[in-house]
C-alpha cells in the first residue's frame, strides 16, 4: 500500500466520512498545520519548539473513555474479554517515532495518519 503525505483536507474529509466521534474538521486541520510546519522546516523556516504540555489525570481519562466507547461503537463488543488483543492492536496502530529531530516526529506522524486514511478507503470500498 503506497502512503501519501500529501493528502488534502478535501481527501481527508472524503476518506474519514464514518469517523467513531472523531472531529474531522479538526482533525483535518492538525493534519494540515503539520504538513506546513514539515514544509516551513524543508524551506529553512525555524520550527517552534514549543515544550511538551503536560498530559493531565483528565487528558488520560477522556481519552480512555473515548477508546472504551469507540470500541463498542466499531463492533468490538467484546473488548474486555480480549484486552491483550486490543492492546496490540493500538500498540500497532502508533508505532514509534523518532525522538529527534522534530522534522522526523512530524513525519512520522504524518505517514501513519496518511496510513491509517489509506486503511478506511480500503475498509469503505470493501463495504
Amino acid at each position: 500500500m503506497a502512503v501519501h503525505n500529501n493528502l488534502t483536507r478535501r481527501d481527508l474529509r472524503a476518506q474519514c466520512s464514518h469517523g467513531a466521534g472523531l472531529d474531522v474538521r479538526a482533525l483535518c486541520i492538525e493534519y494540515q498545520r503539520l504538513m506546513e510546519l514539515k514544509a516551513g522546516h524543508e524551506s529553512g523556516q525555524f520550527l517552534d519548539d514549543a515544550p511538551v504540555p503536560e498530559v493531565t489525570d483528565e487528558d488520560v481519562k477522556e481519552l480512555g473513555q473515548w477508546v472504551a466507547a469507540m470500541l463498542s461503537s466499531q463492533g468490538y463488543v467484546r473488548w474486555t474479554q480480549h484486552k491483550m488483543a486490543i492492546k496490540a492492536m493500538i500498540l500497532n496502530g502508533f508505532p514509534p517515532v523518532r525522538e529527534s529531530p522534530r522534522i522526523d516526529r512530524i513525519s512520522d506522524v504524518l505517514h501513519v495518519l496518511a496510513a491509517h486514511f489509506e486503511m478506511v478507503i480500503r475498509c469503505e470500498l470493501s463495504t
